[in-house]
C-alpha cells in the first residue's frame, strides 16, 4: 500500500530529509475556508498544492497538483478546483522553494542484487535523462560518494561551475536512506524521493513515494523511473 505524500515526508524527516514548510487541509473541513484563514496558515507565497492520497501517484497527470499560486485567493480558487475533482479529498500545501539541479534518491529491489539504493538526475525528465546508479545495500559515506560519482549529475556536487551546492548533504541523505531501509525492512518496497533538491547545507525533498510491502512480500521491482537500466556499482558499499 502506498503512503500518501504527506506520511511519506513524515518518514523522511524522521531519517534528516526535510520537506518544504507546509500545512494540510482536511477534505471533510474544505467547505469551510475562508481567504483570511489562508492567509494566517503560516506558509509563504508563492505555494504548491497536491491532492493527497494514497490511490494517488501521478498528481500531474489526473491534474491532482497546481503549482505557482501566488496569494491566497488563487489557493481559494485552486481548492474550488480541487473539490470538484476529488471531492473530499486532504490537500497538501507547500511554499515553492527555488531550487537548481534537481535529483532522484529512493530504494528498490533488483532482481540480480535485491535492495539498492537508486541516486542519479532527477525532475520530470529522469526516465529521459537516464543518468542513475545503484548500489547495495548497507551504504556507508564512501559507498554514497561512490555512487553519487558513479553519475553524471554527480559532478555538480563537487564544485561544477561554481554552484556551491553540499556534496555532504547528499551523502547523508543516501546513508539515511540506506538506513532506514535497514530499519523498516520487510515494511517499506519501494521508496522514491524526486525531486530532492539542496539548500544550503540540507537536501529537501519536494517530492515523495513510498510504498509499504504487502504482509508475505518480498520486494517490487525497481520504480518506473529507474527500471530498464544496468545497475552501475551495485556490488558493494
Amino acid at each position: 500500500m502506498m503512503m500518501d505524500e504527506d506520511n511519506a515526508k513524515d518518514l523522511l524527516e524522521q531519517y534528516g530529509i526535510r520537506r518544504p514548510p507546509h500545512f494540510v487541509i482536511r477534505g471533510d473541513r474544505m467547505c469551510a475556508l475562508d481567504i483570511d484563514s489562508l492567509r494566517e496558515a503560516g506558509v509563504r507565497y508563492p505555494v504548491v498544492a497536491k491532492v493527497l492520497g494514497d490511490d494517488i501517484a501521478h498528481k500531474t497527470e489526473l491534474g491532482a497538483v497546481m503549482v505557482g499560486i501566488r496569494t491566497p485567493e488563487e489557493l481559494m480558487d485552486a481548492l474550488r478546483d480541487f473539490v470538484r475533482g476529488f471531492p473530499r479529498k486532504d490537500v497538501l500545501v507547500e511554499e515553492y522553494v527555488p531550487h537548481g539541479p534537481e535529483f532522484i534518491l529512493g530504494l528498490a529491489e533488483d532482481p540480480s542484487f535485491g535492495p539498492v539504493v537508486v541516486f542519479g538526475a532527477g525532475g520530470t525528465l529522469t526516465e529521459i535523462y537516464g543518468d542513475v546508479a545503484f548500489r547495495r545495500l548497507p551504504i556507508t559515506e564512501e559507498g554514497a560518494r561512490q555512487l553519487v560519482s558513479a553519475t553524471r549529475i554527480g559532478k555538480v556536487l563537487t564544485g561544477y561551475r561554481g554552484m556551491g551546492l553540499r556534496e555532504a548533504a547528499v551523502l547523508r541523505a543516501i546513508v539515511a536512506i540506506s538506513k532506514l531501509a535497514e530499519e523498516r525492512r520487510g515494511d517499506i518496497s519501494e521508496l522514491e524521493v524526486n525531486p530532492l533538491i539542496c539548500v544550503g547545507d540540507d537536501v529537501v525533498a519536494l517530492d515523495a513515494k513510498v510504498v509499504r510491502s504487502a504482509p508475505g512480500q518480498a520486494g517490487d521491482a525497481p520504480p518506473a523511473s529507474a527500471r530498464g537500466r544496468t545497475p552501475a556499482g551495485a556490488l558493494d558499499s
